[in-house]
């Protein structure tokens, strides 16, 4: 089986599809891409910018993994996707990614600005003093209006983040109840 078929095959597991969810999402026919599968046809510029808007990735991308394309270092290959993924945040995230990104260079300052849209519980006089601080006022805004599935994953990660601080607090030689 060659390279692409089974990037493609990856692909359609990690997101849990089928042939039929990426001839649907991307507008192919069932034939075209079982062809392509079976070896019995190459993936041309059009199959390729239909599994490109079936993963909902960049064409050249795709064009890239099925040979039509030279390929690109590794390093600007992670560099287009990052930014790929980073476009397709609204900008409300984009501005929290970049505080994160900061924060993880070591470079981050106390300057917000980047956040188009600030918490309605932010005071011109009583800015978030850390990273923490932003997240927690963005949390709070934000989880009323999100869907209940979405509730429960930050109240899990929350509780999550609670008991892995509380056990790093009492230290290595401390038994933790595998129970709880």
């Amino acid at each position: 089986m060659n390279t692409f078929v089974n990037w493609l095959n990856q692909q359609i597991e990690l997101r849990g599809w089928c042939y039929a969810d990426i001839a649907k999402r991307g507008h192919i026919s069932n034939s075209s891409i079982s062809k392509v599968i079976n070896d019995q046809s190459r993936p041309g510029i059009d199959f390729c910018r239909a599994v490109a808007r079936a993963f909902n990735l960049p064409d050249d991308q795709v064009m890239r993994r099925a040979g039509l394309l030279d390929p690109l270092p590794p390093e600007v290959e992670d560099e287009r996707t990052a930014l790929t993924l980073f476009r397709r945040l609204d900008h409300r995230l984009r501005g929290a990614t970049l505080i994160i990104m900061q924060n993880l260079l070591g470079i981050a300052t106390p300057d917000y600005q980047t956040i188009n849209e600030q918490p309605a519980s932010y005071h011109a006089d009583d800015p978030p003093r850390t990273f923490s601080e932003h997240l927690a006022n963005c949390i709070v805004r934000d989880l009323p209006t999100m869907h209940p599935d979405d509730q429960q994953i930050i109240i899990d990660l929350m509780e999550s983040l609670r008991n892995r601080r509380q056990n790093r607090e009492r230290g290595p030689d401390v038994a933790v109840d595998a129970t709880s």
